[in-house]
């Protein structure tokens, strides 16, 4: 019997070690690791910023049964994504901007490097175009959670989080991705982690993981410039525990 109950501890111990082991494959694929780490099976995706609609077509691809909104304020850039999504009816597309609350907001595009184009300071044609808030679209499209909100919007995230604030704390928006500096000497066009970091986990939210980690490739560096950091709700984890028995 005594024999029996160190071989339950010694095993209890290897598993435990086994679940605190680094794991190199975190950290790579964000979509797939939504599967394997988590039981979220996407439903509701929300894609701000979505350029030309490219993110938009790998989520479809990834989750067929999603429902997925695509917003993008630059007339140029959703000419371009209705081109590019003409044969995917299933995403729903919106020219408009998310931030902070509805309304009217001056945005510049810019021609040379349409990806750079933002509300704020910049190169490009500044234009006035029609902005909404998250929790402001959610309520008149009756979306009750979301299960991923992908923002890349050059540095207006936390604008675009502020107008999330009843989803967020909620704890109704289950992963957030989101484009962010690492490095206060090249990352001006994105929001600091540091900075992103205390405004997720003052509502609740964890870091899930680090992807599509840059350096900055005008000046070769060993420093990281920036990532896409996802974060995952208190809620999101507490029904990952659940269904891990």
């Amino acid at each position: 019997m005594q024999m029996i109950e160190r071989l339950k501890r010694h095993i209890g111990r290897r598993r435990r070690n086994a679940r605190r082991a680094p794991n190199p494959r975190w950290g790579v694929d964000f979509l797939s690791e939504i599967r394997t780490r988590t039981p979220i099976e996407p439903m509701t995706i929300l894609d701000v910023g979505a350029n030309i609609g490219l993110s938009s077509l790998e989520y479809q691809d990834r989750f067929p049964n999603a429902e997925i909104h695509a917003f993008e304020p630059s007339p140029q850039n959703f000419h371009r994504m209705d081109e590019v999504l003409a044969g995917a009816p299933g995403i729903r597309r919106h020219n408009c901007a998310v931030g902070a609350a509805p309304g009217e907001v001056m945005f510049r595009h810019n021609p040379y490097h349409p990806t750079m184009s933002r509300i704020g300071e910049g190169e490009g044609e500044e234009i006035a175009v029609p902005i909404t808030s998250l929790d402001a679209f959610c309520e008149r499209n009756r979306i009750d959670s979301v299960d991923i909100l992908k923002i890349d919007t050059e540095g207006y995230e936390i604008e675009v989080l502020a107008g999330a604030e009843q989803l967020m704390s909620e704890q109704r928006i289950a992963l957030i991705q989101l484009e962010c500096g690492l490095n206060p000497d090249y990352s001006n066009h994105h929001i600091q982690i540091e900075r992103l970091l205390a405004h997720m986990f003052q509502r609740g939210y964890r870091l899930f993981g680090l992807y599509e980690q840059w350096e900055w490739t005008l000046d070769p560096s060993p420093a990281l410039a920036r990532a896409d950091a996802v974060f995952i709700s208190s809620a999101a984890i507490a029904e990952s525990r659940r269904s891990a028995g």
